[in-house]
């Protein structure tokens, strides 16, 4: 039996590992998104001379 709970407590620190990978895959992702957002403003028409921003 003590195997078994062995296991359980083995696979819960799995799945906890799997969430907090799927968390740091998300920020990365939205971080690509915030930077690719940028990149494509830079390259943009619309582009300033002098970029002000706000304090």
């Amino acid at each position: 039996m003590c195997g078994i709970t062995k296991e359980v407590g083995h696979l819960r620190e799995i799945k906890d590992v799997k969430d907090e990978l799927r968390v740091i895959r998300k920020v990365l992702e939205d971080k690509e998104a915030v930077i690719n957002q940028y990149r494509a403003h830079q390259r943009g028409p619309h582009r300033p001379k002098r970029m002000y921003w706000p304090a």
